[in-house]
Order: C-alpha cells, then structure tokens, then sequence
C-alpha cells in the first residue's frame, strides 16, 4: 500500500478564505469501480441554496430536470465551496425545482472497489492576509515552504496586565499525502502521513502586571483554509486543510512585574495514522530541540503562568473533517517568593513543551472506521532558571589580622543557568567559626549579578570562615554554599598535665589537677569548661591574666563498671584549636563477688548423690549480672544465672553424683559482669563403691546410758524414770519392704517391733528404721488413746555399726509430751545381739 504524506506543524499561518482550486499531484489509481447510485453535480449553479443549508439536510437543483434520474438513496457529491457528499432521503418536485432533504454519506457509500494515492504541495500556496487586529501577521513563500512573522501580537491586554508576542516567527514546508484503499464497499486501509516535515519557532514574549490577577483566555492568532480537488474516475474528490492557530494564557499572580524572556524550537517530525483491517496505528518519529532566550526579570512577585500556542491543523473531506493534528507548543513561568525577610528570596524558571497529538474523525471516511486519537510525541525542557549559579569572585584566602577588616571585601556573582547575571537576589553571609563579623549579612545582587561585604576577622581563631549562600522561596539553599577562608595572627594557650586516672571503684572519687596557661599579652576569658560523663571541675569560668595560669581540680567519681574517656574543653575568646586536653578513667569494683560453702563432699558412693549449699554474695551496690555458672565433670546446680542485687545473695544447691570411683576435683566458676577474678570455688568428691553393711534383722538388746533429763514443771517424774523401759529391752528389726514407713528402699529398712515397752492404751504412728550399712536411725512414735501419763511419745536412735563389736553405738532421745510425765531424756544407747 503506497504511503502519502501530510504534514500536520502548520503551527503559525495567517487567514485564507481563497478556495481557489490547485491540482494536487495525482500518485496513482487503481481498480477504480464506483457504485451506480452515485451522482457528481459537476457544477454548483445546478443548486440554488448555500453549502451550509446542503450540509444541514437540504438540497435544491434547478432545473429539476437535471436530476430526474436521481431516487432515494442515491449519493450526490459537489466539488465547489469545499464541495458536499450526501445521501438522498426524500425527494420533492415542485414545478422546475427539486428538493431533496439528505444526510451526510462517506467514502464507502462511493467507492465499491478502489486504490488510489495523492499529494499536495502548499508550498504554491498564494499571498494570505489576516483579519485579527491584534496581530500584525505575514508570511512569503521561498521555494522550501512559507515564513510567518507574527511579531507585535497582543494575547491579552486588559488594565493593568498586558501579555505580547513581541517578536515571533515560525518557518514550515509542509507536504501532504493520502491513501486510500476500498474492497467491497468497505474502507480497508487509509493513511495520512507528514514525513520529515521542519519546523522552527522562535518567540521572544513581554509579560507585565501591576495588581494581583487570576485569569484564562483564549485566542486565535491565526486561521487559513486551503482546499484542493483531485479526480478519482469522475469522482472528484474534494480536501481542505483548516489550520487554525490559538492561544490559551492562564495567569495567577500578584505584585508588580515585568518579565522579558523567549524560546526558540527547531523540530523535525515524521508523523500521521495509518488504519488498517479495523485498526488505527499512529505514525510518528519527532527530534526536537528546544533552548531558551535571556530574561530580564525587573521585580519579584508571585507568579503561575502559562501559555499554549495550539495549531489545529483539520483535514477535511467535502467540508466534513477526517483526519487531524494537534502540536501543542506549551511554555509555563513559575516565580516563587518567601516575603518573610526584608529581602524576600525567590526563584524562577521557565519551561518549553511540545506535545503532538494525531486522529481522525471517521464520520466521513465510512461506516466501519472508528474515531481515533492519540498522542504520538511529548517532550519538556527549562529553558531558564535563576537563580542558578553563585560563584566567588574576588577576596577568598586572605591572610589578615585577628580583630581588623580584611583588605579586599567578599565578592560573588549570581546568573541564570545561561550565565546571565541575576539581580535582585538576596546572598547571605554568615561568619563560622570565629567571632568576626561582616558589615550586611544579607546583600541584594546588582543589575550585573554582583553582591559584596566587608570581613571584620575575629579574636578567637587563626583560621576563619564566610559561609556564603543563596536561597530558593522553599528556605532550601540554591546549589552549593560558597565558603571564603582567612589566616589571622596566632593566639594560643595552653592545657598541662596528665588526667589519666585509671581504675578507680565505683562509688569512690579521685581528683587529678591541670593547668590552663595563657602565654600571651592579653587576657583569655573562660567561657565554660564543657567535661565527659563522670567528672567535675572546682572551676570553670573566669578571666586569666596575661602570662598567668590557672589551675583546675577535675574530680573522677564513677558510676558504672566502663570506660569513661573523652576531652576536657576549655571555652575562650582566643583559641578554639588548642583548648582541650584528653582525660581516661575506668570504674571499677575489688572484691565484687564473694562465694562461700563447704564444697568437699568426701566420699559419697557411686549411684548415691549428696548437696550442699554455695552462697554468691554481691558486695557492690549495683546488680551483679550472671551468665553462666561453670561446674566440673560429675556436678551440677539448679541455677545457672540471673540478676543479684547489690548487697543480696543467691544461694546454689551444688550436687555431687559419683558415676565412677575416682576423685572428683575441680573448680566452680561464676561468670558475671562485675568481677573475674574472686568467682571461682574448689569442689572435691570422691566416688566410692556401694557400702554393704551387716544382716541386721532380729533381735538386738538395748543399753541405755541416761546423760540428760528435761522436765516440764507440772512433771511428776522429773528425773526421767519412766524412759528406763528401753533399758535391757529387745527390738525385732524386720524387713517388711510394704511398710508405709521405709523412706528410702535402696537401703535396708522395715519394721522395729518392740512388744511389751508400751501399755495397751497406745496406738503407733510409726515404727521404722533406716540402715545404709553404717548407719543406723531408728524412729518410733505413739499416740495415747487413754491414761493419762502422757499423749505421745517419740523414741529416736542414731547410731553407727562396729564391725569388730557386732554392735551400734550411738545418741537417742526420748520425749513423753503432755500427762504427769511430761518429760525429755537424751543418753547414749548400745544395740547388742542376744
């Protein structure tokens, strides 16, 4: 399918209403096949009413016997006035005159089978000449295209706002191209296309205002209708292109301004649509280069304003529109302004746009197409900014006297991102460090972008420093802050000794001293003295005579178990690098933790386990931290860490279970935050073998050997008497592993009768003994259901095995609680067989 060319950047034309007919340039035609209901009224003096009426549904013919053949339905096509194409709905005869009423038909209605292609060239278009009083356009032909020079326009001018286009221009060279494509009396594929179509725009513009204004406007600079006829068969096909230039102005601002500025754009596009089997396509390849003109800002308001210079360039098919394009040349000026200070600050910048948008409107082009519209090109640029750029012009790196002004003042320079100066700009100058000062802290630029100010060094540093900035109307600093320096003469002093304290323990204080030495001629006035966490001084403001110290007493009193380094500032009029002197300490604790308990456990034997108590004692006053606590083979503990309070305690059941027979030696460690030198504790065990004592069930008799008797004074038997019943006595030992008594069936245990010791009027609680080879504890305990001697009693013996005796050795007491006895008696006792 051949390819055609329109141009769609008519940006700027002037108004043309000539329809003079110019035949375009005819590529080709092929398989042309029109439908038989379609009629061509060759000449326009055949109709008796206007175009507008034939387009509003009405058609008259004279005489009407010209159109005698023409029936309902039939398609009448006229080619004058940018021509007609309509369908007949009904058709009236009233003497020599024939009225139809129609409605719009489209290219389907004519064309059952065709290909053709053409062109146009409005580059021999004719002279032109506008209607807008407001603008002073003309344009030239020069063989390439047209130049239009649309300088002096006025956009808006009302009271106290005026916006011009002062000097603009545009340069075209347009070249359109169509193709069409017809099967079976259905648009198959159509395109419209520009290819490689210049176009340069330069506009310089004239914005001024002198009371605060909101407004929206609009505008046509320019309109031209160019129409053309080319025949496919013996139909004539019949194209307008309509361009029709506008401009839309949006202003809110208040304040007095005036502002000059401009753009120049220089693009070259490819663009149109293509429609194909039911779908639009766009065609579009743009290279744009936008760049902007210097500005002259003559005062600060708040401004938004923005303007849009809009081509609609229509092409238009027997006065109905088809194919379109809209480039929108878009240029936005923001100003903002912070009146908060004497000199508000402010900034600007303007923005240049292209946007390209294509369609079609396919009412005339046939029944099956759907409108189409899209954008095929979008760009955005600032082609201005200010302020953009502060630089150091002179006065940076002066060498000068603590106390006088330098020699030359500080000067910097502001421009726009062209490089052109900008005045009117506040620049600050701030002194840091040092305690100098410059005669204006904020200067406005002059007409040449510059701004200066005189630097009065200061007393307190050799190397001192201007800060210089600018500012946007957000407060943000524009770019980089420029910073001048400067040497002054030399003033010191000097800080001597050594503040090294090392360890000292928390809740204590040591003190070390050092010298503030002022060298100099003049006195040196101590601000303060700023001191780390943990110290103090017993001075710390003052004035020191010239050639005269100072001493200070600086007090280390810790807190915490850390370190606590850092430097002691000493703050002055005259020296801000040799001010400090560094001071170290530690806190620290002695003897934090203290541990305590027997921890040798002997021989215990294996499969056996014994427990003791450890004690961990916090000796300081803070929290003692315990992560872990570190127990050798064979040992354990039920707790293992936690937080003791200062001056608490935590005690540990430390047990010692023998697996094998062998020594069990080693060290219990206390891992804890405060001290990793006193928290370690020997343990000793050794294992043995299991102990196998003698067979002791049966009988055995007693020994008493009385040592001790303890009476109630309401006792009737105060010398213990009564106890004489174990004396001589024989106990059974019986194993009887079912005895709810034995506490520990791992050892030998059971029952210990002793009939006949007790009257009848007593019940046992308990009777029961315990042996482990060794040692033997014997326990018996009644209750008094009648009598009146006693309510109960208790009979304990513990005593040891001798082997070479074949006897027990040992302690007893024996208690008779309440009655007339009421008595305590405790001896020896010997167990004996019989």
């Amino acid at each position: 399918m051949k390819k055609l060319l329109l141009i769609f950047f008519i940006i700027l034309s002037s108004c043309d209403k000539n329809n003079e007919a110019l035949e375009p340039e005819l590529i080709e035609q092929l398989e042309i096949e029109i439908k038989d209901n379609v009629v061509v009224l060759s000449d326009n003096n055949q109709t008796t009413n206007e175009i507008a009426e034939i387009l509003n549904g009405t058609l008259v013919v004279q005489p009407a016997s010209l159109v005698e053949d023409v029936e309902v339905g039939s398609v009448l096509i006229g080619q004058e006035d940018g021509g007609f194409l309509v369908k007949v709905i009904t058709k009236t005869i009233e003497g020599d005159q024939a009225t139809f009423q129609v409605e719009q038909a489209n290219m389907e209605d004519v064309f059952e089978n065709a290909e053709f292609s053409f062109n146009a060239d409005l580059s021999e278009t004719p002279q032109r000449n506008t209607n807008n009083n407001n603008q002073n356009i003309n344009s030239k032909r020069d063989g390439e295209g047209f130049s239009f020079d649309f300088s002096n326009t006025v956009i808006y001018q009302d009271g106290p706002v005026v916006f011009n286009i002062t000097d603009g221009s545009a340069e075209f060279n347009p070249n359109f191209q169509f193709d069409f494509d017809f099967e079976n009396s259905t648009l198959q594929q159509f395109e419209f296309s520009a290819e490689n179509a210049n176009l340069t725009i330069d506009c310089d513009l004239f914005f001024g205002l002198n009371a605060e204004d909101q407004l929206n406007v609009s505008t046509t600079i320019a309109e031209y209708d160019k129409t053309f006829t080319t025949f496919v068969g013996f139909v004539p096909v019949v194209v307008t292109v309509s361009t029709e230039l506008v401009a839309e102005l949006s202003i809110e601002t208040s304040g007095q301004f005036g502002f000059t500025g401009g753009f120049t754009s220089v693009n070259t596009t490819t663009l149109g649509a293509t429609y194909n089997n039911g779908v639009w396509d766009y065609i579009g390849e743009t290279s744009s280069n936008t760049t902007g003109k210097p500005v002259d800002n003559s005062a600060v308001a708040e401004i938004m304003q923005n303007i849009t210079i809009t081509p609609k360039v229509d092409i238009k098919f027997y006065n109905v529109v088809g194919p379109y394009c809209t480039p929108i040349m878009t240029e936005d000026l923001t100003l903002g302004v912070n009146f908060d200070g004497e000199d508000p600050d402010w900034n600007a910048k303007v923005d240049a746009g292209l946007n390209i948008v294509v369609g079609a409107d396919a009412q005339v082009l046939g029944e099956t197409l759907v409108d189409y519209n899209t954008s095929i090109f979008s760009s955005n640029v600032t082609v201005w900014e200010a302020p953009k750029t502060l630089e150091i012009v002179s006065g940076n790196q002066q060498e000068g006297t603590q106390g006088a002004e330098l020699d030359e003042p500080l000067k910097v320079k502001v421009t726009d991102n062209m490089g052109d100066p900008i005045s009117n700009v506040p620049v600050y100058f701030q002194v840091t460090p040092g305690d100098g000062e410059v005669d204006n802290t904020s200067v406005l630029t002059d007409d040449e972008g510059f701004a200066e100010v005189i630097w009065t060094l200061g007393t307190f540093t050799t190397e001192q420093a201007v800060n210089v900035e600018i500012r946007n109307s957000g407060g943000d600093v524009v770019g980089e802050t420029l910073v001048f320096t400067s040497n002054a003469g030399e003033v010191e002093l000097s800080l001597i000794g050594d503040l090294s304290f090392g360890e000292v323990e928390i809740g204590s204080s040591e003190n070390i001293s050092f010298t503030i030495e002022n060298p100099n001629s003049t006195p040196i006035n101590v601000s303060s003295i700023d001191i780390p966490e943990g110290y103090s001084v017993n001075w710390n403001s003052g004035q020191i005579a010239a050639e005269s110290t100072q001493d200070v007493v600086v007090t280390f009193s810790p807190t915490e178990l850390q370190d606590y380094n850092g430097d002691i500032i000493v703050n002055n009029d005259v020296d801000d690098i040799n001010n400090l002197i560094p001071v170290t300490g530690i806190g620290v604790v002695q003897n934090a933790i203290s541990l305590s308990g027997d921890m040798n456990f002997g021989d215990v034997e294996i499969g056996s386990e014994e427990v003791r108590v450890l004690t961990v004692q916090n000796n300081t006053i803070v929290p003692m931290l315990v992560s872990s606590v570190d127990l050798p083979v064979g040992y354990t503990a039920n707790w293992t860490g936690g937080l003791i309070n200062g001056q608490s305690s935590q005690d540990i059941d430390i047990t010692f279970s023998p697996n094998n027979v062998q020594n069990y030696n080693g060290s219990i460690i206390i891992n804890n935050d405060l001290d990793s030198e006193n928290n370690v504790i020997a343990v000793t065990g050794i294992g043995i073998e299991e102990v196998t004592g003698p067979d002791i069930t049966g009988f055995w008799i007693s020994n008493i050997n009385m040592s001790e008797c303890n009476a109630a004074g309401n006792s009737n038997d105060p010398d213990c008497v009564s106890h004489s019943t174990f004396e001589g006595l024989e106990l059974e030992f019986s194993e009887d592993l079912n005895y709810n008594y034995c506490e520990d069936t791992s050892i030998s245990c059971g029952i210990v009768y002793n009939d006949g010791v007790y009257t009848n009027t007593e019940v046992f609680l308990e009777r029961s003994f315990n042996f482990d080879g060794v040692n033997l504890r014997m326990e018996i305990r009644t209750y008094s259901t009648s009598g009146f001697f006693f309510d109960d009693r208790t009979f304990i013996f513990e005593g040891v095995y001798e082997e070479s005796t074949d006897s027990f050795s040992g302690n007893y007491s024996h208690e008779t609680d309440g009655g007339l006895w009421n008595n305590l008696s405790i001896g020896t006792m010997t167990l004996t067989r019989p």
